[in-house]
């Protein structure tokens, strides 16, 4: 069908934060740097960092666990950029979103919940924002959490979508 599938092959994540389901941990600079390392070794096209953890479906507005420093994400980012690599990163919020575009990633996966100042910067940025709206409408009806509040995440995403396009952010589906 023509077509090419590129992957991660994992995602990474530090220890004790989101990300467990889908990647591999490190504890430190020396052990995310190995990883790195992996994915090329397994022929990995890009990396992916996991830099918050997701919405809390229950609580319009909140992003569960605790972000990395913006710190330690330029740093992340830095590196991959040595090694070659572009970054995509799984973001939410105002804080993940400013590090990960400070950081300079290549793109950012979900940013639920951007404020106007933060669309401006994405809008500012080289980085691409992939936004997933239907991750939330899939949710509808499935009894495990509120049509109200999974309602409101959607309009808000929409809502962002529709300024995002205004502001001339890169975006893909």
């Amino acid at each position: 069908y023509g077509i090419t599938y590129r992957t991660p092959v994992f995602a990474i994540h530090r220890a004790g934060r989101y990300g467990k389901i889908v990647g591999r941990a490190f504890s430190d600079g020396k052990e995310y740097c190995a990883l790195v390392r992996e994915v090329r070794r397994a022929g990995g096209d890009f990396i992916k960092i996991m830099t918050t953890g997701l919405l809390d479906f229950n609580n319009h507005g909140a992003v569960t666990g605790t972000p990395l420093d913006r710190d330690e994400v330029r740093e992340m980012v830095h590196i991959a950029h040595e090694e070659g690599f572009a970054v995509m990163s799984h973001t939410n919020g105002n804080y993940g979103v400013q590090a990960a575009v400070e950081a300079g990633v290549d793109s950012i996966e979900h940013a639920n919940y951007m404020d106007e100042e933060k669309l401006s910067m994405l809008a500012d940025s080289r980085s691409v924002w992939v936004p997933t709206l239907v991750t939330v409408r899939n949710l509808m009806d499935c009894g495990r959490f509120e049509n109200e509040i999974l309602s409101s995440i959607i309009r808000t995403g929409e809502e962002n979508l529709k300024k995002a396009f205004r502001k001339k952010v890169h975006v893909a589906v």
